[in-house]
């Protein structure tokens, strides 16, 4: 009688830390899923429908900030605006994708004011004032690759564009690092 419950209490234990072993596993997954204040899912997008260059738009990458939490999120600031520019900003949009030959990711942004560029959007014909983006966001669902970083600036039917940064991205497992011109 007490070698059956032992041996219970093994298969007990096994199938426990089994168990505990496939959460681990797909806990990446998990964590993905749930939601979290100020952070923008990424999803898997069809680039052809965004693809027009349009020489009218202008962006610049800011700052790109790897942190070291739980999701390994990436948060990335700058600008982009269409010139000349609407005062319409109620359906002003920035995306960034970011694109390799097998896969195309999307990613939302916030916009926000950039009161450093007032200055050089007064000489100009940019109106307006939400020109900024933020956005913070886990590439972990992301396959691995090299990415390619375009971003897609949207004022209103007539004034959007597509243009590619120069910025190129690998992305392995929990990594994702930007390639330098030198290699790094």
């Amino acid at each position: 009688m007490g070698l059956i419950m032992k041996n219970k209490q093994i298969i007990a234990i096994i199938i426990s830390l089994t168990l505990f072993l496939i959460i681990l596993v797909s806990l990446t997954d998990i964590i993905l899923v749930l939601p979290q204040k100020g952070y923008f899912l990424v999803k898997k997008s069809d680039i052809s429908r965004f693809e027009s260059n349009n020489s009218n738009v202008y962006s610049n990458i800011d700052f790109i900030v790897q942190n070291e939490d739980v999701r390994k999120t990436i948060e990335i600031t700058g600008y982009a605006y269409y010139t000349p520019s609407k005062s319409n900003l109620e359906t002003k949009e920035v995306i960034l994708f970011f694109h390799s030959p097998e896969n195309t990711y999307s990613v939302r942004t916030d916009l926000t004011d950039r009161f450093d560029l007032r200055a050089i959007f007064s000489k100009s014909d940019v109106i307006g004032f939400k020109h900024g983006f933020r956005t913070v966001f886990s590439p972990l669902g992301m396959r691995n690759g090299t990415y390619r970083l375009y971003i897609y600036c949207f004022e209103d039917n007539e004034n959007f564009g597509f243009i590619p940064t120069g910025r190129d991205f690998i992305k392995t497992y929990t990594d994702f690092y930007e390639l330098k011109e030198n290699g790094n």
